[in-house]
C-alpha cells in the first residue's frame, strides 16, 4: 500500500521570516496556544473546561491540523489575533472590493469572524466606497397573478 503524505507548510507561499513571525505569534496567542495543547493531548470530548479564546475553535477541531508550529484549518492558516489587522491590510492593499478580498482570504487565511472583519474594513474604506459598482441590480417587482386565463395580457414588440 502506498502512503500519500501532504505537507501544508511546505506549500504555503510565505517567506521564512513571515513563517517564523506566525509561529511566534501562535505560541503567544492565548486561544491558539490552547489549540496547540489540545492538538497534542486531545480535545475534551464535551467542550467543557475550554477557555473562551479556545472555544471559538472547538467546532472546527476535526479539521484543525498543526504542522511546523503553524495551525491550519483544512488548508488555510489560522491567523493569531496579533497578526489579524496586518493580514486585513495585506488583503485590502489591492483595493479590489469586498467580494475579492473575501475570496483572497478564503484561499489561505482563517480566523473566527474573518468575513465580518473584511466587511467592516472594506465598508470603512473611502476608496472602495468611491469606486464600488454603482449599477446595483434592481430588485424584481412581483405582479399579481391573474385569477382567470387571459385576464392579464402583455404584448412585447421587437423592432
Amino acid at each position: 500500500m502506498t502512503e500519500l503524505v501532504h505537507s501544508l507548510a511546505k506549500h504555503l507561499q510565505i517567506s521564512e521570516s513571515r513563517k517564523k513571525e506566525f509561529k511566534e505569534a501562535t505560541l503567544s496567542d492565548v486561544g491558539l496556544s490552547h489549540v496547540l495543547k489540545f492538538w497534542n493531548e486531545g480535545w475534551p470530548s464535551n467542550g467543557q473546561n475550554i477557555s473562551p479564546e479556545a472555544w471559538e475553535y472547538f467546532k472546527f477541531r476535526d479539521n484543525i491540523y498543526v504542522e511546523e508550529g503553524l495551525v491550519f484549518l483544512n488548508d488555510r492558516v489560522i491567523v493569531p489575533v496579533s497578526l489579524r489587522s496586518e493580514m486585513l491590510n495585506i488583503l485590502h492593499q489591492a483595493q479590489c472590493g469586498m467580494e475579492k478580498a473575501k475570496a483572497r482570504a478564503r484561499q489561505v487565511l482563517f480566523w473566527p469572524g474573518i468575513t465580518k472583519d473584511i466587511e467592516n474594513m472594506v465598508s470603512k474604506c473611502k476608496t472602495c466606497e468611491r469606486y464600488r459598482p454603482q449599477n446595483v441590480k434592481e430588485p424584481l417587482i412581483c405582479h399579481e397573478a391573474p385569477n382567470l386565463p387571459h385576464e392579464k395580457l402583455e404584448l412585447i414588440f421587437v423592432i
